[in-house]
């Protein structure tokens, strides 16, 4: 197998949750990577912020092979998988013992993105849209600076792959992700392509003073998908 410079993948954090909701129905291993260049003020992750080795690669592929005739696939998220090029040797792993893969991913890193799509070795991808493609709102809702522009080309990169290839995912947040900062992004995202919206739940946030903050209504999210419905979009919500 070919691996990438470095040889190893020391970021897998924790794996074994079957999950029948987060491959659109599929019955899907949940494996989560730690590492991630953003410190959203809202992530229920928080605990994989920092690069944390806690499982084995051989473990994970032991497991997967007693769960085989159950699965449809893996669903790689984290933390962010594309923190590292690292993230190469787990997915050459994981395909050669013939799993699919939906990789979930904020869009943080365009190039390594690419780079996979191009070696095909996912099935699917869910890039997360945190706000208004605005920089000022970016920053704000990953709580770093200047990261809208790897965002943009990753937006780039997938939309010159099939639609059925790939998903956007937006969490609905008050102050962060409302219908205003939503419907901004109408005219930036491939029209066509599906887009999944969810309310947040702030229990586990990574910031104490967004963890009592409500969840957008159902009443609001379903009439922001009608919108984005009649703006040519698929939705999943």
């Amino acid at each position: 197998m070919e691996l990438y410079s470095g040889g190893s993948f020391r970021r897998l954090a924790a794996f074994g949750e079957i999950s029948m909701i987060d491959w659109d129905g599929k019955a899907s291993a949940l494996v989560f990577v730690s590492g991630c260049p953003w410190r959203c003020p809202w992530c229920h992750n928080s605990s994989l912020f920092k690069i944390a080795d806690t499982e084995k690669v051989s473990d994970l592929m032991k497991y997967l092979s007693k769960k085989q005739k159950w699965i449809d696939g893996l669903v790689i998220t984290g933390g962010e998988p594309l923190f590292k090029d690292d993230i190469l040797v787990l997915l050459k792993e994981i395909k050669r013992a013939g799993f699919r893969i939906k990789l979930d991913t904020n869009g943080s890193n365009p190039k390594l993105l690419k780079k996979i799509l191009d070696l095909d070795l996912v099935d699917y991808i869910a890039m997360d849209i945190k706000s208004a493609l605005r920089e000022k709102d970016y920053d704000r809702a990953t709580g770093v600076k200047a990261c809208l522009k790897s965002v943009m080309e990753s937006i780039e990169v997938l939309s010159s792959y099939p639609r059925h290839s790939y998903e956007f995912r937006t969490t609905l947040i008050e102050g962060i992700a409302e219908e205003d900062e939503v419907l901004y992004n109408v005219d930036i995202l491939p029209s066509g392509s599906l887009w999944a919206l969810q309310s947040f739940r702030g229990e586990n946030a990574a910031s104490e003073s967004m963890r009592s903050l409500p969840p957008i209504s159902k009443n609001r999210l379903e009439a922001l998908a009608q919108k984005l419905k009649d703006k040519g979009f698929k939705l999943r919500y």
